[in-house]
Order: C-alpha cells, then sequence, then structure tokens
C-alpha cells in the first residue's frame, strides 16, 4: 500500500490543498486520539483481567493490600519488661 506509485499517494497528490489538509486534520484530530483510546481502554481491561486471575488459590487485589509502614512494629514493643537492644 505504501510503495512508490501507490494509487492512494497518486489519488491523494491529485486532490486540492484543502482536501489534503482536510484528510491530514481529520486524521490528527479524530483518528488518531480514537484509536490511542481504544488502545488505552483495551490494556487497562486487559490490566484488570489480569489482576483478577488468582495466584495459586489467592485473589490479591491493589486495594485489598496491607502496607508496612515504619512504626507498624512499635505498638507490641509497649510495656515490655526487658531492655531491648
Amino acid at each position: 500500500m505504501f510503495e512508490s506509485g501507490s494509487w492512494l499517494w497518486r489519488w491523494l497528490a491529485d486532490q486540492p490543498p484543502f482536501v489534503e489538509v482536510g484528510i491530514g486534520m481529520s486524521f490528527v484530530l479524530v483518528l488518531a486520539p480514537a484509536v490511542l483510546a481504544a488502545v488505552a481502554i483495551a490494556v487497562s481491561r486487559l490490566e484488570m483481567f489480569v489482576v483478577s486471575i488468582p495466584a495459586g488459590g489467592v485473589t490479591i487485589r491493589p486495594s485489598a493490600r496491607k502496607t508496612q509502614h515504619a512504626g507498624d512494629g512499635i505498638a507490641p514493643m509497649i510495656g515490655r519488661s526487658k531492655t531491648i537492644r
């Protein structure tokens, strides 16, 4: 389709400049963003599908994970009689 002398390029070269500009603008403003949005939605749904697959029988969702914080280990040490060295 894109080899030298293709019918598409010959047809486009035969058109007046405003047609060429109109085709280019429609590609840049309509077609390209629509294709990119469709690809982004497809990738997002694929990611959600992969996350929903159980890993070894356990489903891990990003919102269900508990993160460890620096102060989490302090509470069990309060009230101990022995000195921690």
